[in-house]
């Protein structure tokens, strides 16, 4: 009968020169990084576009000042990221909507950003990490001309339908959706990269 064979063979030691120290004859691996406390928060929102305007959901801050985010949430269990955009849409506008094709990706860090607070977010502490989905959207059948959201937020005002001129001058958060929403508005232009990256 043959000799087994060991499947895995110890390296030889590794040959010195003299007056060198010893090396090893592999390097151990590395430790793996530690895990970071904290969660993710996916969440969708709605670009509804209707006869040349937009439909954004309105906010008051401490101070008074209004701002305004397309309508959307967190997604819930047992939920798709498209099902919760129509969901928010409906909770915080009131319009019940078709939701299309994905427009853009955009992660959001409050950590990397310990001087920004991003009002819009019901949790902006630097524990979560959120990441937003940013969906066109159309209304499915009657179009109020005043929206009433069913179920707003604490701080919301209400459901507003503006134009691309009367969105120029508003305070979009997140601030970095502001110009592709424009460029949606006035010449109705999709990104050829969906992706928005880490911004505020």
């Amino acid at each position: 009968m043959d000799a087994v064979t060991p499947r895995h063979r110890a390296a030889p030691p590794a040959v010195d020169a003299p007056g060198e120290r010893p090396v090893p004859a592999t390097a151990p691996d590395p430790a793996p990084p530690a895990r970071r406390p904290g969660r993710i928060r996916p969440a969708a929102r709605v670009a509804v576009v209707h006869e040349g305007r937009l439909l954004l959901a309105a906010y008051r801050r401490v101070d008074g000042s209004e701002w305004y985010a397309l309508p959307g949430g967190g997604q819930e269990p047992g939920e798709t990221m498209a099902e919760a955009a129509r969901r928010e849409a409906l909770e915080e506008a009131g319009v019940e909507v078709e939701v299309g094709p994905l427009l853009w990706v955009r992660e959001y860090l409050p950590a990397r950003h310990p001087d920004y607070h991003q009002e819009n977010w019901l949790d902006d502490s630097p524990g979560v990490q959120h990441l937003q989905l940013v969906f066109l959207a159309a209304p499915v059948g009657a179009v109020p001309e005043r929206p009433v959201p069913r179920s707003p937020d604490d701080e919301q005002l209400g459901a507003v339908w503006v134009t691309a001129a009367e969105l120029a001058g508003l305070t979009l958060s997140p601030a970095a959706l502001h110009r592709p929403l424009l460029d949606l508005l006035r010449h109705g232009t999709r990104p050829e990269d969906p992706y928005l990256g880490e911004t505020l």
